[in-house]
């Protein structure tokens, strides 16, 4: 008995798991207001190696990746999109694709719902995303993010 307890601790504590293979820069966000709201630029760092499918542009059998946003009292988002220098399509076979590689820009636009500028404001929502190396593509992840902007 005591030999099957060793063999479950070390199979919880030393397999290792497997990490985010995207992350969120918090440092880098940019937030801009402009006459009708804001629009906020948050930075994400996908790891060497590693690609994540686009929003747009990939096979039917593929994830893409989406994000979504927590709902807030104070601001509705009316659109966001998607930049990456990193973007490139790649072909599995004959099928082809759109990637993102080693980093990309969420810019989100929203409009305040309530002018009240003592209030702090958060956006916080989450990346939904599958990435894959040269080999294999790995099960689909979620990135929380949040950010504070007023």
């Amino acid at each position: 008995m005591k030999y099957c307890n060793f063999l479950f601790f070390a199979i919880i504590f030393f397999i290792p798991v497997q990490d985010e293979f995207v992350v969120f820069q918090a440092e880098e966000t940019e937030v801009e207001k402009a006459e009708t709201g804001y629009e906020i630029k948050l930075s994400f760092k996908i790891l060497d190696g590693y690609y994540i499918q686009a929003e747009t542009g990939v096979p039917e059998n593929i994830i893409p990746t989406q994000v979504s946003f927590k709902k807030n009292e104070f601001y509705e988002i009316t659109r966001h999109k998607f930049f990456s220098e990193g973007e490139q399509t790649i072909f599995l076979g004959t099928v082809a694709h759109n990637v993102l590689s080693d980093s990309f820009e969420l810019r989100v636009f929203l409009k305040l719902k309530k002018e009240d500028l003592k209030q702090v404001k958060k956006l916080s929502g989450k990346i939904f995303y599958q990435a894959c190396n040269n080999r294999q593509c790995f099960f689909p992840r979620n990135l929380d993010f949040e950010v504070e902007f007023i």
